[in-house]
C-alpha cells in the first residue's frame, strides 16, 4: 500500500512575500505543486520565477474574490469595490445568468493570461473554493472544456473528528458534487482533498489504501502560519503507512 500525496500550496502570485514563502517550500521538496492568481500584486513575480523549479506542478487558481478582473463586464457594475477590486461579493445565491456568464469568462481569461506566459496549466481549483458553488458548476465545466484542462480539485471529503461537516445533508451534497466533477466532462481528481493540518490530524486514525489525496496549503499567509510550521517540519517517512509526494503532473 502506497498513500500519494500531493501538497498545494494555494494563492502563489497574492504578493512577492507569499511567493518567497511558496518557493522556499518548493525548493525544498515539501510543496509539490501551486496554483497561480492570474490577477494579483504579485502574479508577474511568480511567473518569472517558475522555471527554477521544473518539479513542482503549477494550476490556475481561479479567482472571482480578490484583486481587479482582467475582463470588463458590465454585469459586473456595481459587484466591485471603488477601487474596481472584486470583494467577495460572488459567494452569494442568487447569481444571476449575466453574472455566471462573466464569471465564466472572466476565469477563461485568467487561465489564457497564465498560458500565454508559458504556464503548462496542470489543474484547476479557485480562490476560497468559489468553483464548487452548485450555480457556478457549468461555468466551470466550460472553463476545463475550452482549455481542455482534465485536472481538478475537489470539494473537501476529509474531516476531523472535532471539525466534521456540518451536516450530513451537507456531507451527501458534496459527494454528489465530487462525482459529477469527475463524470461530467470526464476529470481526473485525488480520492481524497483537505487541509495539511487536518490531514495531519487524522493520518493515524483513517483506514488508508493504495490512494492519493490533496492537502492544501497557504505559505505566507499570516493565518496559516502554525500550519506552515507544521510542513516545515513534516516528515512522509514518519506517517503511519508509506507515503510518496507527487505533483499534479503525476496523477
Amino acid at each position: 500500500m502506497c498513500v500519494r500525496i500531493i501538497i498545494n500550496a494555494d494563492d502563489l502570485g497574492f504578493s512577492v512575500a507569499v511567493n518567497d514563502a511558496i518557493f522556499g517550500l518548493v525548493a525544498k521538496r515539501l510543496v509539490t505543486s501551486a496554483t497561480i492568481l492570474a490577477n494579483a500584486p504579485g502574479t508577474a513575480d511568480a511567473l518569472a520565477r517558475l522555471s527554477e523549479f521544473p518539479s513542482c506542478s503549477f494550476g490556475a487558481h481561479l479567482n472571482v474574490m480578490s484583486f481587479a478582473p482582467l475582463t470588463e463586464a458590465a454585469a459586473f457594475n456595481g459587484l466591485l469595490s471603488d477601487d474596481g477590486d472584486f470583494e467577495g461579493t460572488f459567494d452569494r445565491d442568487p447569481l444571476p445568468h449575466t453574472v455566471r456568464t462573466a464569471i465564466r469568462e472572466e476565469w477563461c481569461a485568467q487561465v489564457a493570461f497564465l498560458l500565454d506566459r508559458g504556464v503548462a496549466v496542470s489543474h484547476l481549483d479557485s480562490h476560497y473554493h468559489i468553483h464548487t458553488r452548485p450555480r457556478l458548476f457549468f461555468a466551470f465545466k466550460s472553463v476545463q472544456k475550452r482549455f481542455g484542462i482534465r485536472r481538478a480539485r475537489l470539494t473537501k471529503n476529509l474531516y476531523s473528528a472535532a471539525v466534521p461537516p456540518t451536516s450530513t445533508t451537507l456531507a451527501v451534497k458534496k459527494k454528489l458534487w465530487n462525482l459529477a466533477l469527475a463524470r461530467y466532462f470526464a476529470t481526473t481528481t485525488t480520492d481524497r482533498f483537505t487541509e495539511f493540518g487536518t490531514f495531519m490530524e487524522v493520518a493515524r486514525e483513517v483506514p488508508w489504501s493504495d490512494q492519493t489525496v490533496e492537502l492544501m496549503t497557504h505559505p505566507g499567509s499570516a493565518l496559516c502560519a502554525k500550519e506552515t510550521m507544521m510542513l516545515e517540519a513534516f516528515q512522509p517517512g514518519e506517517l503511519p503507512f508509506e507515503a510518496r509526494l507527487i505533483s499534479y503532473d503525476e496523477l
